[in-house]
């Protein structure tokens, strides 16, 4: 059972960081752009690299409720363990993708082309 709750909790608190993101007010929550000195926080757009930011959040969310969901389901005899850790590795190299993605369309449509 403390696993649902670990779960649970952490898609909470992605959701509650990606509400912030997707606002666009969250850069201060993005590593690196938070250490960057003023003239490399010029070179992107602030308010596109915290959405798209926002939008991993989201699915973090999503892909902790269906572990916290998956984990419930095999306390109860509804899943076995095997399809649960199946689910985990398919979800886990996913997010490993995403994270690939959110990371090269930071770095290629969040930046601004210095203007000569």
């Amino acid at each position: 059972m403390p696993g649902v709750f670990v779960c649970a909790a952490i898609a909470v608190l992605c959701l509650a960081l990606a509400i912030v993101l997707l606002t666009g007010r969250g850069a201060f929550l993005v590593a690196g752009y938070n250490m960057a000195t003023p003239e490399e926080r010029a070179l992107y757009d602030e308010r596109r690299l915290s959405r798209s930011v926002g939008c991993l959040m989201v699915f973090c969310a999503v892909f902790a409720t269906v572990m916290a969901l998956a984990c419930w389901c095999a306390q109860e005899g509804l899943m076995t363990r095997g399809a649960v850790t199946t689910m985990g590795t398919v979800g886990a190299l996913l997010l490993v993708s995403v994270i690939g993605g959110v990371v090269w369309y930071a770095n290629t449509r969040c930046f601004r082309r210095p203007k000569r």
